[in-house]
């Protein structure tokens, strides 16, 4: 069916070399890239009093000793609200900027912080959002909220905390309720903090409040996962393994690349299941650190395939001859990942010689290669509207048969090289009805040849149990349709004329004639015998 394709394919390839920010180096956040907003209520509650102290003597004592031994790296600001003005919603201030070398300074001001009105528990996380903003590309982030009780303003602070989720900012509201009785108190706080990703503890004593303290600064400056695996972009799935170097045991197995993992703190071998396997050793993993790997020294190579409805595949040689890529789909345009390196693309049907081959084709890192072929168009042949079926048999200029009797239910046509052709449609096995000489193939462009000069003719037979046959006679009384059947609503193909239409019984009489039926181009004429 497709002879002569080979002898005429031309052995020619374009290669498209496209940019894709594919791999990066490994990544890794240090203790440096913590930052933390402490926000104290120092409302009028706070100047209740546990075992002989005031919660407010509590909370600075217990504030001034941690601003003394938290982790110098981390970035911390102190925000105190209600302490300033009576009944003031928006009594809410930064007394210490966000820094690392500021521990001194927070046990400066602590001092003279009072317990005095309101609890703006929402305006203050909207104030704190806004301090952070600007720094939310420099690591992990977050509040610790110290608070009494729940908000005594207008603004709803579980919704606040949505809110700021929404924006993009991504960071945890710890909230530590210090002598909380009121359920109520405790759903609102604990609403932040499901909405941001954090945690809610309670403390009643100084020593609970440090321990709580501490824990919620540590939990900020913990990442939820400390290892990554992408691999570069291709159609392909894949995952990996990872390997306590150490022990020798695979703590995580089969697990899906692009995605986080926490990991226990120690030196790893990661395997990545790509073709070939990529290996990367002695990754060192911190509970405090982010580390990405990434896979090295590989590229994607993809094929590009006619404008047919057939179905080509790409083979991948290396430069040893070895397959990597077999018979591998072209309708990803993302490519298959191979390692960087030279290449023979073979494209071609399942299970069939190759139609084009290309050597030397190069993949290089961080890059998409792109093999597409050339040289070679669609040619595809519009079916009459009758009920018959018809294909479509193509010669080259030789008169070699390229495509024999070729389907026309196909209007992505088939592919053949560029150049001129002759086109013949009609039944299977039978003379064809028509021929179109000089059928020009364009590269890359769909070429469609339609039938002209035919037309469909069909009847409509009488009310009867009899069943009836339509006989049709051209100009020059030949017979063109002899006792064709009336079931066909799509009718027969014929030149376009005037013909006579007789029906009748099958081999019986004449029943009824209709002379001058006029056929036209590409219309459907319907003889009606009723009464």
């Amino acid at each position: 069916m497709r002879k002569g394709i080979l002898s005429k394919a031309k052995d020619l390839i374009v290669l498209s070399l496209v940019f894709l920010p594919l791999f990066v180096f490994a990544q890794e956040k240090a203790s440096s890239d913590v930052t933390v907003e402490l926000i104290l209520d120092a409302s009028g509650s706070m100047e209740e009093m546990i075992s002989g102290k005031t919660k407010m003597q509590i909370a600075k004592a217990v504030l001034s000793k941690y601003a003394k031994n938290v982790n110098e790296k981390y970035n911390l600001g102190l925000r105190v609200y209600g302490n300033t003005k009576k009944r003031d919603c928006k009594d809410s201030h930064l007394i210490v900027p966000i820094a690392k070398n500021n521990r001194n300074q927070i046990i400066s001001e602590i001092k003279d912080v009072t317990a005095l009105s309101m609890t703006p528990i929402g305006y203050s996380l909207q104030k704190a959002a806004e301090d952070l903003k600007s720094l939310k590309d420099e690591g992990t982030m977050g509040i610790v909220l110290v608070t009494d009780g729940q908000e005594s303003c207008n603004l709803d602070p579980c919704k606040v905390a949505k809110d700021i989720i929404k924006s993009g900012l991504q960071l945890k509201v710890n909230v530590i309720g210090f002598d909380i009785k009121d359920k109520q108190a405790t759903d609102q706080l604990t609403c932040i903090a499901k909405a941001t990703g954090g945690t809610y503890v309670t403390s009643d004593n100084a020593d609970s409040l440090y321990k709580m303290l501490e824990k919620s600064v540590e939990t900020v400056a913990k990442y939820d996962w400390n290892l990554r695996v992408e691999a570069p972009s291709s159609h392909e799935s894949y995952t990996f393994d990872a390997i306590d170097e150490k022990t020798g045991k695979t703590v995580l197995e089969r697990q899906y690349v692009d995605r986080g993992y926490l990991l226990s703190d120690g030196v790893y071998t990661i395997k990545i299941n790509t073709k070939p396997e990529y290996v990367e050793q002695h990754v060192k993993l911190s509970q405090t650190k982010q580390t990405i790997v990434r896979v090295k020294g590989r590229g994607a190579i993809t094929g590009k395939a006619p404008n047919s409805h057939e179905t080509f595949y790409m083979t991948v040689k290396n430069e040893a001859g070895e397959v990597v890529i077999k018979e591998g789909s072209l309708v990803y345009s993302s490519g298959y990942l191979v390692p960087v390196g030279k290449y023979m693309v073979e494209i071609g049907e399942r299970d069939k010689t190759p139609i084009w081959t290309k050597k030397d084709v190069v993949v290089e890192e961080n890059k998409l290669t792109t093999v597409q072929t050339a040289g070679f168009g669609s040619l595809a042949g519009k079916e009459p509207n009758s009920h018959e079926t018809f294909y479509m048999t193509v010669k080259n200029e030789a008169r070699e048969v390229v495509i024999k009797e070729g389907s026309l239910v196909y209007s992505s046509g088939y592919l053949v090289p560029v150049g001129k052709y002759m086109v013949e449609i009609g039944e299977r096995d039978k003379t064809p009805i028509w021929t179109k000489k000089d059928v020009v193939v364009e590269e890359n462009k769909l070429t469609t040849v339609q039938t002209a000069g035919f037309g469909s003719l069909t009847g409509k037979a009488p009310n009867s149990h009899e069943t009836f046959y339509m006989t049709v006679k051209n100009e020059a009384r030949e017979v063109v349709i002899k006792e064709g059947s009336l079931v066909y609503s799509s009718g027969y193909l014929v030149p376009v004329g005037k013909y006579t239409v007789e029906l009748t019984t099958r081999s019986g009489p004449i029943v009824k004639t209709k002379k001058d039926v006029v056929v036209e181009e590409n219309e459907l004429t319907t003889v009606s015998f009723e009464p």
